[in-house]
């Protein structure tokens, strides 16, 4: 429920389109058994679960669960700036 959520109203907002212009979404059903070593790597416990890595892989930030526009605007922010 939550994935859906975020597609219909966090990823379809204007400001959290331009702020992530520059990053590449993967989105990847935990549940599947195929993605279960991603999703055990990274550790993902919580749905649905937004993980920002470098180039390198290194995780540099997450957000957890459904956030509105807004919010989620000023997470990825602070995610950005490190």
């Amino acid at each position: 429920m939550g994935c859906k959520k975020l597609d219909a109203e966090t990823f379809s907002d204007s400001n959290v389109i331009n702020l992530s212009q520059d990053l590449v979404s993967l989105k990847l059903n935990v549940e599947e058994e195929k993605n279960l070593l991603l999703s055990e790597t990274f550790g993902v416990n919580t749905i649905p679960q937004n993980i920002f890595v470098k180039s390198d892989g290194k995780e540099i930030g997450r957000i957890e669960g459904f956030l509105p526009p807004d919010l989620f605007v000023i997470e990825l922010q602070k995610i950005l700036k490190n």
